[in-house]
């Protein structure tokens, strides 16, 4: 734990979470987030950048995600009456980067590195380990791994998807992505 460590209330950062119905699936989710920023070798919540290549702050961009992805789902649902578990939805929005707390870590010159664990495990790996350590339901792990390029397979559930695609666009929305046309068909 870094000295001088901030307390951390993440509703006061992610509101959102507070519209999980589902109080166990809320309280969890807001415990992974509490068990990550105490392993988390950063002071503040805002220290914590998207990449190590940047110092835009991580929580604004998960922020950012949750509601894109909130949206979607709701367009979805008042579109195709789509069947969403919005409880879900919310939980793995929130929880998509929390791992980012570990696995990134300041350097001794003022800068950012990939800690051991950001250096041995795919991203999302490890707040889906916890996720599943705490209780939450493994739909939600599954949803963690699967939204990111990291990840070896295409996303499979719908949830998993949505996060695929606007963590993608909010990364490009920061001129971050990592997008790039190959030519492939697929039939």
């Amino acid at each position: 734990m870094a000295k001088n460590k901030e307390d951390l209330n993440i509703l006061n950062y992610l509101p959102e979470i507070s519209n999980i119905k589902n109080e166990e699936i809320k309280e969890k989710t807001i415990k992974v987030w509490q068990i990550l920023w105490n392993e988390s070798k950063f002071n503040s919540i805002e220290d914590v950048p998207v990449s190590p290549d940047t110092k835009f702050p991580h929580i604004l961009h998960n922020r950012s995600v949750i509601k894109m992805a909130i949206k979607v789902a709701e367009v979805l649902k008042q579109m195709y009456k789509t069947e969403i578990d919005f409880d879900v939805l919310i939980s793995s929005a929130a929880l998509q980067d929390v791992s980012k707390l570990v696995e990134m870590e300041p350097d001794e010159g003022g800068g950012i590195r990939r800690s051991k664990l950001g250096k041995m495990f795919q991203h999302g790996f490890y707040a889906a380990h916890m996720a599943l350590e705490v209780g939450l339901p493994s739909e939600i792990a599954e949803n963690i791994v699967e939204h990111t390029f990291d990840n070896s397979v295409y996303p499979k559930t719908l949830v998993s998807k949505i996060l695929f695609y606007v963590d993608q666009i909010d990364m490009a929305g920061l001129g971050l992505d990592r997008w790039k046309k190959v030519n492939v068909v697929f039939r």
